[in-house]
């Protein structure tokens, strides 16, 4: 499984480690709502699989600068 960082509140990493992720918690919450969820470029589906497990139903899923990391910004 892919790595994943999170600047997300202590719900989303919880959900995330819950799933199987393994997950960086970066201590900070982005505050951005909707969350937005950066993935790797040509990682699509990557994605897409963060933002169903967290099942927020609005968050924005577009492509990021890490090469390796699936990262979460969130309230």
């Amino acid at each position: 499984m892919y790595a994943s960082e999170a600047y997300a509140s202590e719900a989303y990493v919880s959900e995330l480690k819950a799933s199987g992720y393994p997950v960086t918690d970066r201590n900070q919450v982005s505050g951005n709502n909707p969350v937005v969820i950066d993935y790797p470029p040509g990682h699509l589906a990557w994605g897409l699989q963060v933002g169903r497990t967290l099942a927020t139903g609005n968050s924005i899923v577009q492509p990021g600068t890490s090469s390796q990391a699936v990262v979460v910004y969130g309230p």
